[in-house]
């Protein structure tokens, strides 16, 4: 009996042995959330900007965006933050006939360039407040700071003033490119 006994438990063992069980499983989920950085710049009625057309001015002289609150005559420029995370922006101007950007006072092909930056459409009758304005010295990027820690789909209002060089030696005309730059906060 004890053999029969033996050989069932060992029969018993080896079937238990023999024996799959089914595969337990489990999962998890991964979220991912892309940060992008995009801005729009527009004009007051909410068009793509385009041009400050100032015009022919004397040499020294500057020249300032009109800031009429939030009509027409308004020049400035709206600077929407269209990213999904806060953006700092920087600021830079380059010239098709290489005069120099300076920081305080224009002179002969040396013309200088300020902004300012407000949190809503600015009404002066006139000219932009360029009290607070930064000066824009730099010809590359990363630029001038101009604004930090701006909010996802906040935006700013951006002023400029120019002073023309008092004078020329490389032609009359000139364009200006200014450049806005975005980088996460």
């Amino acid at each position: 009996m004890k053999k029969w006994l033996a050989t069932i438990l060992v029969m018993l063992f080896a079937f238990l042995g023999l024996v799959t069980y089914a595969a337990q499983t489990d999962y998890f989920q991964i979220t991912i959330t892309v940060g992008y950085i995009g801005i729009e710049l527009k004009d007051q009625s909410g068009a793509g900007y385009g041009t400050w057309d100032i015009g022919a001015v004397e040499g020294g002289i500057y020249t300032t965006m009109e800031a009429w609150g939030d009509t027409a005559s308004t020049e400035g420029i709206e600077v929407y933050n269209g990213s999904n995370v806060s953006i700092d922006l920087s600021c830079w101007a380059t010239n098709s006939l290489g005069w120099d950007l300076g920081p305080i006072i224009p002179s002969s092909d040396k013309y200088v360039m300020h902004v300012t930056s407000e949190t809503t459409w600015v009404d002066n009758s006139g000219p932009a407040d360029m009290s607070s304005s930064v000066v824009i010295t730099a010809t590359t990027s990363p630029g001038d700071d101009v604004d930090t820690g701006i909010s996802a789909f906040d935006m700013r209002y951006w002023f400029f003033y120019i002073a023309a060089p008092t004078e020329v030696t490389t032609g009359s005309g000139n364009t200006i490119t200014v450049t806005i730059e975005a980088s996460g906060s």
